[in-house]
Order: C-alpha cells, then structure tokens, then sequence
C-alpha cells in the first residue's frame, strides 16, 4: 500500500495513537469510526483486504516512509501507537526491550537461581554472546548489576526489572 493511499482512508492522531476512517471503506465501516482492532497482541487494521500492524502505519503516516526495519514500542505496550512511544529498531534492539519470560522463576530478565552454589546468577545477552554479570546472594543485588550492565550494552532500549 502507498502512503497517498494510507492518508486517502485514515486519518491519525499522533498523540493517541488511533487511526480513524476519513473515506468509507468497503465492509459497511463508517466514515469517522476507529479502524482495526485487536489481534494478538498488537492492534491491526485490514486496508484493501490486507493487515497491517497500526504502529507501522503511523510510522509511515508521520514519516512519509515505511520503517525500514522494526518499529518499538518505548513503554513495551504494544497497543500505545501513539508516535512518542514509536522508534525505530533491530531485532537485536528490539528484544533488549522484553521482560521476563512467564516461566521465569526469578521474574528478573537474565537472573536465575545457581542450584549447585546456592547462589543467584545474573547474565545479559547482546548480539547473540551471552555476558556473565555474576553471582549473588540476594535477588535484588542480582537484579541491581544485571540492570546496570544491561543498561550499559543497550543503552536506550534496555528494560530493567
């Protein structure tokens, strides 16, 4: 889809984040109405019978250019499409900015429970080498040198616990 195309059916409010329908669509959709929904976890709006993800399109529709790569979400909400929570990203970039998986014991991205030294063990990983942190005796000083050298090897797109 082209840009002149995107801006012919949507407008968009850059501080919400919502695209609304300034052209009547096929579908019965009504001039002024939020276009998309929710799929996923990512809100998805279906232009000319294709999907697009809502934070690509708004990218495009600020920037006059489709993102050459991925967009992030800066507050990880990946509803929140308003452009200031919107930068563009590798996928490198873009992972450093995830929290704990759901089956975390510690619930601390890169921390986990040393059965054998009965100790926590903190490790950050950046561009696929894994960098040992340490280990500790309390599972906040883990969290403390883990955020800090996550911090320090990703810069703006690290999500500390």
């Amino acid at each position: 889809m082209s840009i002149e195309r995107l801006k012919q059916l949507l407008s968009y409010d850059p501080e919400t984040g919502v695209f609304r329908w300034i052209a009547e669509p096929k579908g019965g959709r009504k001039i002024g109405a939020v276009a998309g929904q929710q799929d996923g976890k990512y809100w998805r709006i279906n232009v000319d019978r294709k999907l697009h993800r809502a934070h690509r399109l708004a990218w495009a529709f600020v920037h006059g250019e489709w993102p050459a790569d991925q967009i992030d979400h800066r507050d990880n909400n990946p509803l929140n499409n308003a452009i200031s929570n919107l930068r563009p990203a590798s996928n490198a970039k873009n992972c450093a900015n995830r929290g704990a998986r759901s089956d975390s014991k510690s619930g601390v991205r890169g921390v986990c429970w040393h059965k054998r030294s009965q100790m926590w063990i903190a490790k950050v990983t950046k561009d696929g080498v894994e960098h040992h942190v340490g280990y500790f005796a309390s599972l906040d000083e883990a969290r403390a040198a883990r955020n800090e050298a996550a911090t320090r090897l990703h810069g703006e797109f690290v999500r500390n616990a």
